[in-house]
């Protein structure tokens, strides 16, 4: 009945032409001017190899492997961070990630950063960079609660899942950035708000020293909630029209929950994009990317 239902909405929300997913490979063209890094995000979604079926599970990340990489490479960005990255639970596993290894192994130009041993670091929200464009200079994380530098920590409700910030710095022609790649607890308002706010202390020492900022990633957050507008107050928040998140169905119900922003020093050189579509014939995941070009000053 469930598949009934969902067929029955899709066929329904899709009587507006901008409600559901279009059918061909969308393309992220044009390229970035050659001075210009294109930085993206993309929410790649759990594999929990004890679920039979479903996004989450072993037989359907087999399907999402070619649209994945088809994905990542249509997108071609300079920096990529990505959330939700290998298997569940997320944070100090060790050993193979399915995700990472499958877009590290058909991506030689790419390398890795906001990663490290699991015992220490927090494994399944990377940021892939382009070693020929950029040069990792530094990278870090803090997780959203009371004891942010442990690893693992809970969030600031009793009993919620641990959710986190990663981040790296990188040089461009001589220029420094610093990327935090975050993802907000999509269960708790208490603690996407009390997140953000963390978020802001993370990131002053840096504003301060006048350096260059960008805070993107799956904020589980609309526009005009109080968790993208705290960001606002010390950065400015790309303006990212329409959905991000489709329901691995195509399905445009809401609007954005990924966000893209930035500090003084960095430059857009056109609006941000979500690139909407199935890749290769299938969804990578139940988000679309999501992708600004940007100039450092």
């Amino acid at each position: 009945m469930t598949g009934i239902l969902t067929r029955l909405l899709c066929l329904l929300v899709c009587l507006s032409p901008l409600a559901c997913a279009p059918t061909t490979t969308p393309s992220a063209d044009p390229a970035p001017p050659p001075d210009a890094l294109r930085v993206a995000t993309l929410n790649v979604h759990y594999i929990r190899p004890s679920n039979p079926r479903g996004i989450a599970s072993l037989p359907d990340w087999a399907r999402r492997q070619v649209p994945l990489n088809t994905a990542f490479q249509s997108i071609n960005a300079d920096i990529f961070a990505l959330q939700e990255v290998g298997t569940f639970p997320c944070c100090s596993q060790n050993g193979a990630n399915p995700s990472l290894d499958w877009l590290l192994s058909q991506n030689p130009a790419y390398s890795v950063a906001a990663h490290g041993p699991g015992e220490v670091f927090p494994q399944i929200q990377p940021i892939l960079y382009r070693h020929d464009r950029v040069s990792l200079l530094d990278q870090g994380y803090f997780f959203f609660s009371r004891t942010p530098g442990t690893l693992g920590s809970p969030g600031y409700r009793a009993g919620s899942y641990p959710t986190f910030a990663s981040w790296a710095s990188f040089r461009h022609s001589g220029a420094v950035v610093h990327v935090v790649n975050v993802h907000l607890d999509v269960t708790s308002w208490d603690n996407r708000r009390a997140s953000a706010a963390l978020i802001g202390h993370a990131i002053a020492p840096w504003l301060d020293a006048g350096e260059r900022v960008m805070v993107i990633g799956d904020m589980n957050s609309f526009t005009q909630t109080r968790p993208v507008q705290t960001l606002a107050r010390t950065l400015t928040v790309a303006p990212v029209r329409g959905a991000t998140f489709h329901f691995y169905r195509g399905l445009h119900l809401y609007g954005a929950i990924d966000h893209l922003s930035y500090s003084d020093g960095v430059t857009p050189v056109s609006p941000p994009r979500v690139v909407r579509g199935r890749f290769a014939g299938g969804f990578p995941s139940d988000h679309y990317p999501v992708f600004m070009d940007v100039v450092l000053d």
